[in-house]
């Protein structure tokens, strides 16, 4: 059985888990890791990253550093998408948003 990665976690940051210690511990493999936090965050467990590993939040300040880091993380996705969408027409640009609205539903 497949057990959650919050159940694993400890609070802050000096408790930091790798990903590969996780995967022992919940039974999914290291690649599945960031998808299952991606998802335990979504259903809000406030699970946190830093290059040391993952750890729940233990303070607003924990919440506040990974609201920044995803937030320019986002930004650097978004600039590289434009760079990209300069190759294409601009109705395949217009196809393309499309479709991608399509799929975030």
């Amino acid at each position: 059985m497949l057990q959650d990665v919050y159940a694993v976690l400890k609070p802050g940051k000096e408790n930091a888990i790798k990903a590969a210690e996780i995967a022992r511990a919940t039974g999914y493999t290291v690649k599945e890791i960031s998808r299952r936090v991606k998802i335990e965050r979504r259903q809000g467990v406030a699970i946190c990253s830093c290059q040391e590993g993952y750890y729940l939040a233990e303070s607003e300040k924990d919440i506040k550093d990974i609201c920044g880091r995803l937030y320019h993380r986002a930004g650097e996705i978004f600039k590289t998408r434009r760079a990209l969408l300069q190759h294409l027409t601009p109705a395949e640009i217009t196809a393309e948003n499309t479709a991608a609205k399509a799929a975030n539903k």
